[in-house]
């Protein structure tokens, strides 16, 4: 039987806590021999999703080869019709396409119908800043600095 140190569970629990989080908030590309790949979705561009797991640098899969997308991220997609929607990427239906949920509806559009997918442009935020500083010197002679 073993016994755990009483500081040990915290350690354990925060470290399970850390590590379900980011699991959460990662995209995952399921391919279509079941396989998974977990890490931030770039983009789709020319029939090829471009992903940056963790553990490698970006890379492309072909489109062809992936059954669904998983996201809770928001991005801008441009399907082949023409009609451009920012949705989130729910995963498949019982039909194998794309479930992608917009802001009041959800749809599905088979993945190979997707042109183009981004990230959404953050709009640009202003950001102003003002500093006044004054400096008064009385003594033999009447000086006063402003900056």
């Amino acid at each position: 039987m073993k016994v755990l140190v009483p500081g040990v569970i915290p350690q354990v629990f925060c470290a399970a806590v850390i590590f379900l989080s980011q699991a959460v908030t990662a995209d995952v590309l399921i391919l279509k021999n079941g396989d998974r790949i977990t890490g931030e979705i770039k983009q789709i561009w020319d029939s090829e999703i471009t992903i940056e797991p963790d553990y490698s640098d970006e890379f492309e899969v072909d489109v062809s080869a992936v059954n669904h997308i998983e996201s809770d991220r928001k991005f801008e997609i441009e399907l082949e019709n023409g009609r451009s929607v920012v949705a989130r990427l729910n995963g498949a239906d019982a039909d194998g396409n794309q479930v992608i949920q917009l802001a009041t509806e959800s749809m599905s559009v088979p993945l190979a119908q997707f042109f183009e997918l981004k990230e959404p442009e953050d709009p640009f935020d202003w950001d102003s800043n003002i500093e006044l500083s004054a400096d008064v010197k009385r003594g033999n002679t009447d000086t006063l600095n402003t900056k």
